[in-house]
């Protein structure tokens, strides 16, 4: 079989000089059978040109080339640079190739690696080393059979193995891929890689449509299982996709137990041998490769994620011949570190796919293309090209090329004026087609409101959810938790294939097709920019709840939902918000009761510690004030503000506030007569804050209203005691105005008018000692009307006649 025209392998022959005839000789034959990218360091065209420096180029095409033939003999095994390119090669993930050339030699230079022997039977030998280059050179040009019924580009749906025909633009990517695991394999690095990208990316595609179609070409090396995706139980999926592997489906289930026991090792162990014994892979390392692996840490039970890491490690360490390639978001990179933190010695090892360059688009358009025979004019992809250059091109022009291919592709052709016409008036092709489709597929104009909000409850929240850098990110969800009425729109999104629907156990799922769908579908983007907050918080009670379920039952009660996040959630729950499960629900409701038991049983607490604090602040001062003992006073409530304080936020109520503005208030009177002006003021006002936030809660309280009235006429008290008489004015002023506002919708009240007349005392004897002795008089004046009023109404009464006397004696 000869590879003329079509072989890209890049072969490095490594040899020692004393073999250089032998060296050329098969360099010779390589090129009869057309392989023609060769490096023979001693050959004048193939080799290293004079006056260069040859370690340098020696390292450099190591570097380049797909694979290392190794001339072996007594002398290339003496020599350190053969020696050298060998390991060079072999850390680079490079497909080797030992070839003995001198009789009776038995040394091996690794036991993985299979030796041909030239000396025994050359044309056999020969042949099998043509063929496995060969294969070699098939798997890096992704040649593979194309199913006629599929079509060329995929749409906005990752690539599958099927699509492997037609999936072009990742080779330099894929091929790196391949050899970093090849060098985990050989070397025995770290049991997981990391392929880590940006939503977007192609993660998806690359790992089905680009990697494991060829690594399953290598059958002496490799073991492939499909591709799995965690969802909710990463370690169903796991026995699924190896007793498939093994023929044995029906077993799923029995294995899936064994994993999560004692004996998931064990039966890791025994299912890896049955895969390697029907074809004597006895050297083959099985690959077990999971597409977004950022499901681990958002869509499955902890308890399986860890199972899962725990059983890697166990492999890791077991030494079990065992590789895992994760496909995963970079965002999420902190989340898997805290897991394999957590796990424990897990190695792992890092490889960051970067956005597809522009200048391959070219290749996504033409590649496929040319496999179905279509003609692509040069102008569109041009257009293409300059219009991919934002974050999600890659699936929008996967989209655009479906929708180009599905309406235009008949006539043999794809040319710029039809992929205009997928563009609109404000937006460009790539934009539009998405836009365009969806409103195509559900015509939102014609729906009416009962079907809007049906479709809307369907994507917010199940369908999509808000990720911890609050971006907005696609999961899955049961076709039954979804609104019966959104059903028939959801069936026809799906058919736009803008949705998928899959199917297993009976369980029938949906879930967006990328994306790039929340944020170029302008209608559905409007409604998560509404529910921007809802999604938050939902995601953030899905955690808890989560954390919560997995708790011990005697520490249930530490996560339950308190403060505003229950507050939050209860208004969801009174709101009957679509998208709340069973079990959110009865979680609420639950932390709703145990957050009234417990108030209840700190109200209960405060009344007893109020009826002595209330003993202390009048009882027990009207006893220590005529002896003079006002410093035990002191001391006692400053204690009495430190216990108050201490509650904090777990005894909430107006009740609470009122105990602390009047513990405050009775502490400054005591500083008041011990003669500590300054600290009293501070504290007087303190306690106005506490009076002004219960008179702000309930405006219609009239209590809390003169309560606050009280208090401000208490600061203006000593501030004119300090002789700061404009301030004190000022606080006089809003005294006055609330206790007219009292009067006012209550002339009877005598209490009222007593503190009216009081504010206008207080402002009188700010007037008078700043010399404005008329404003003053006009201020007594009001004052002594309104005590005569209360005095001539109770004639009995001895306050009021008091203060009628010292009113007059004001004005006098």
């Amino acid at each position: 079989m000869h590879t003329q025209g079509l072989a890209v392998a890049k072969i490095f022959i490594s040899h020692s000089t004393h073999d250089k005839a032998e060296a050329l000789q098969l360099m010779q034959w390589l090129e009869s059978q057309g392989f023609e990218s060769l490096f023979l360091d001693s050959d004048a065209r193939h080799g290293i040109a004079a006056g260069s420096e040859w370690e340098k180029v020696l390292y450099r095409e190591i570097q380049r080339s797909h694979a290392l033939i190794c001339l072996l003999s007594d002398h290339w095994l003496a020599s350190q640079w053969c020696g050298f390119e060998f390991m060079q090669a072999r850390a680079l993930g490079k497909t080797i190739f030992p070839l003995r050339i001198q009789p009776g030699l038995q040394t091996t230079v690794a036991a993985d690696i299979q030796h041909l022997d030239l000396t025994k039977d050359r044309d056999d030998a020969l042949q099998r080393l043509h063929a496995q280059l060969t294969e070699l050179t098939l798997t890096l040009q992704q040649r593979f059979d194309w199913d006629k019924t599929r079509p060329p580009y995929p749409g906005m749906l990752a690539f599958e193995a099927e699509d492997a025909p037609v999936f072009f633009g990742r080779d330099h990517e894929t091929n790196q891929l391949r050899e970093r695991l090849n060098q985990h394999r050989t070397l025995g690095n770290a049991s997981v890689l990391l392929m880590l990208a940006a939503s977007g990316a192609g993660k998806s595609s690359l790992l089905k449509a680009g990697l494991l179609p060829r690594l399953r070409r290598d059958t002496r090396h490799w073991i492939v299982l499909e591709a799995l995706r965690p969802e909710r139980e990463p370690l169903r999926k796991l026995a699924q996709v190896l007793a498939t592997a093994n023929g044995t489906p029906q077993h799923a289930a029995d294995l899936y137990a064994q994993l999560q026991g004692e004996q998931a090792l064990p039966a890791l162990r025994d299912y890896l041998e049955q895969l390697r014994t029907p074809n004597a892979q006895w050297d083959a390392t099985l690959l077990l490769s999971i597409d977004q692996a950022e499901e681990l840490f958002t869509t499955a039970e902890p308890p399986q994620t860890q199972a899962l890491f725990q059983l890697l490690l166990a492999a890791q360490q077991a030494k079990l011949p065992l590789l895992t390639l994760m496909a995963m978001r970079s965002d999420y990179l902190a989340a898997l570190q805290a897991q394999v933190s957590e796990t424990g010695a897990l190695e792992t090892s890092l490889f960051a796919l970067d956005p597809l360059p522009l200048e391959r688009v070219s290749d996504l358009i033409r590649g496929p293309a040319g496999v179905v025979g279509l003609t692509v004019e040069n102008g569109l992809v041009t257009a293409v090209t300059r219009d991919a250059a934002t974050a999600d091109a890659l699936p929008l022009l996967a989209f655009a090329l479906r929708e180009l291919y599905e309406r235009f592709g008949a006539d043999g052709d794809l040319t710029l004026d039809e992929y205009h016409r997928l563009g609109s008036e404000h937006l460009n092709p790539l934009e539009n087609a998405v836009q365009h489709k969806a409103s195509e597929a559900i015509q939102p104009d014609r729906l009416g409101k009962a079907a809007q909000q049906a479709l809307r409850d369907a994507f917010i929240p199940h369908l999509v959810r808000v990720n911890d850098a609050g971006d907005y990110v696609r999961q899955a969800a049961d076709w039954e938790a979804l609104p019966a009425a959104a059903h028939p729109l959801l069936d026809k999104l799906t058919n736009a294939r803008l949705l998928v629907q899959r199917s297993a156990n009976g369980i029938k799922r949906v879930e967006v097709a990328h994306e790039a769908l929340l944020r170029h579908w302008q209608l559905l983007n409007g409604w998560l920019r509404e529910e921007h907050d809802f999604l938050l918080g939902k995601q953030q009670l899905e955690h808890s709840l989560r954390e919560w379920q997995h708790l011990p039952d005697a520490h249930k009660d530490k996560g339950l939902l308190q403060g505003i996040a229950l507050e939050r959630a209860r208004e969801w729950l009174f709101a009957n918000r679509s998208g709340l499960s069973a079990d959110e629900r009865a979680y609420i409701q639950h932390s709703h009761q145990a957050e009234e038991r417990r108030q209840q049983r700190l109200e209960a607490m405060l009344r007893e510690a109020n009826t002595l604090i209330n003993f202390i602040n009048f009882d027990l001062r009207d006893k220590l004030e005529p002896i003079g003992r006002l410093d035990i006073m002191q001391d006692i409530q400053s204690r009495v503000t430190a216990y108050y304080n201490n509650l904090g936020d777990s005894v909430k109520g107006d009740e609470l506030l009122w105990q602390k503005a009047v513990g405050l208030s009775q502490q400054a009177d005591t500083l008041v007569g011990q003669g500590n002006q300054e600290q009293a003021e501070k504290l007087y006002r303190e306690a106005n804050q506490f009076n002004q936030q219960r008179a702000d809660n309930d405006p219609s309280n009239t209590d809390w209203q003169r309560a606050l009235s009280i208090s401000l006429h208490k600061i203006g008290d000593i501030l004119t005691a300090q002789g700061k008489l404009d301030d004190a004015k000022a606080v006089f002023e809003k005294s006055m105005n609330i206790s007219q506002t009292l009067v006012d919708n209550d002339p009877s009240n005598a209490r009222w008018q007593y503190d009216l007349g009081i504010s206008h005392e207080g402002i009188g004897m700010v007037e008078q000692a700043q010399g404005n002795l008329d404003a003053a008089l006009r201020h007594y004046k009001i004052r002594n009307q309104l005590v005569q009023t209360l005095a001539d109404n109770d004639p009995s009464n001895a306050e009021w006649q008091r203060d009628l006397a010292v009113s007059l004696g004001n004005i006098g």
